[in-house]
């Protein structure tokens, strides 16, 4: 009997494993505060509006199912729609996986009421610093029980953190709540934490859609993505860029620097430093770290290129210490390769 027990037990793994179709290398429940949670995560927000636990508190919206689908816990996010403003999003952030193989399928509970007017999932390959490829996009609308949101074919792997984000509207009572989140066909290595490095060595940006955002590399990107219309993008990388069949980049401005990692993104107004900041009311531009700029701090930009060539929809730029000549070489061979790109509908 206990030979017969054995080998039962033993096909019923081998069911259960067929069926994940992967094995899972992670999982949380959110059964502590955020930081004591699956090796430590973190919220942020653009207004106050914030990810916690049950451990933590309660939810003060009403309506969803507050037993935990796993666990004695869950997190969540809330508000009452007094916040200032038509929207605001509330971000939760994993910590950092080394990965040694790929993420092959990610599995959660989830519950929603209210108004939202977006759930998601975003990876990161530069420790958190930029989020460009967007995982999967939940369908909104009442959930007030524990639906399973199961998405398999992905491939992600290296040095990656995930990052979930609701987007509340205003005037509403709104929560979502996530419990039991897997991650499935992926080792991870030893040590959980990521390398420090401000970006990755090699980035593809594939099938997917880019926002407004920087992207770098420390030797190449690739990419057949599609820019969101009216968004900048700033693509950087130390060797080489790749736009392949696919890419588009219409009504965008779309920027691609060969130049160092660490610099990845910074303009010249970036870098530059201000006897004094000037008064709200003359600044005419924002960067991506929140510094507003003058319209005349705008015209260092505009005049750190002394030449420049135009060809088709692209405008390449070159520094002041570039020569004529050079600049002629440069613009004549892109306008060679420009032709063969066009007939082969990369560009």
């Amino acid at each position: 009997m206990k030979s017969s027990l054995h080998g039962f037990f033993s096909a019923l793994f081998i069911f259960l494993f067929s069926l994940n179709g992967s094995a899972q290398f992670y999982g949380v429940s959110f059964d502590n505060n955020l930081a004591n949670s699956g090796g430590g995560w973190s919220s942020s927000s653009t207004n106050s509006v914030f990810w916690t636990t049950t451990s933590v508190a309660a939810p003060t919206v009403t309506g969803i199912n507050t037993t935990p689908q796993n666990g004695s816990g869950f997190a969540y996010s809330e508000t009452d729609a007094t916040f200032s403003g038509s929207q605001v999003t509330a971000f939760l952030e994993s910590p950092c996986f080394d990965l040694s193989g790929t993420v092959t399928r990610i599995q959660f509970a989830y519950q929603m009421l209210g108004d939202v007017d977006s759930f998601y999932l975003e990876v990161s390959f530069d420790d958190g610093i930029s989020y460009h490829q967007q995982v999967l996009n939940v369908a909104t609308g009442t959930t007030s029980d524990w639906t399973v949101e199961n998405t398999t074919g992905l491939s992600i792997n290296g040095s990656v953190r995930f990052r979930f984000a609701v987007i509340f509207n205003a005037g509403t009572s709104s929560i979502v709540a996530l419990d039991q989140l897997q991650f499935f066909g992926a080792q991870q290595n030893d040590a959980m934490d990521c390398p420090d490095v401000d970006c990755v060595e090699n980035l593809t940006l594939n099938n997917t859609t880019l926002a407004e955002d920087f992207y770098r590399a420390k030797n190449q990107l690739s990419s057949n993505a599609t820019i969101a219309t009216n968004d900048d993008v700033t693509s950087t990388a130390g060797n080489q860029i790749i736009l392949t069949e696919g890419f588009v980049a219409s009504n965008t401005t779309f920027t691609a620097r060969i130049a160092d990692c660490n610099s990845v993104g910074a303009s010249l107004l970036e870098n530059y430093i201000r006897p004094d900041p000037p008064l709200a009311a003359d600044i005419a531009y924002f960067d991506r770290f929140g510094n507003g700029y003058t319209l005349a701090e705008l015209e260092l930009e505009s005049t750190s290129f002394s030449e420049q060539c135009a060809i088709g929809p692209f405008n390449i730029g070159f520094k002041p210490n570039i020569t004529v000549e050079e600049r002629d070489v440069v613009c004549e061979v892109f306008m060679a390769h420009r032709g063969i790109l066009w007939r082969e509908g990369i560009i």
